[in-house]
């Protein structure tokens, strides 16, 4: 099975009342969205881990750059 980027969700069409199941697939992310979800503050590290495999999967390259720190030296 795919790996998902977050979970599943029901989805009720208004006019046909119909349920439908919603799955959220790695391999349905743009680049730019994986790029977004992996600098982001806060981000889970398996889904971090997720969105790296999925760009190599891609076989898009990256580089890592450290950023500046920006504590108060008194």
């Amino acid at each position: 099975m795919p790996t998902k980027f977050s979970k599943s969700f029901k989805s009720i069409d208004k006019v046909t009342k119909k349920l439908s199941v919603v799955h959220d697939y790695m391999k349905g992310k743009s680049k730019d969205e994986l790029f977004e979800t992996i600098n982001k503050d806060g981000v889970n590290r398996k889904l971090r881990a997720k969105c790296i495999r999925e760009l190599d999967r891609r076989k898009i390259k990256y580089v890592w750059e450290k950023q500046p720190s920006t504590k108060l030296e008194l």
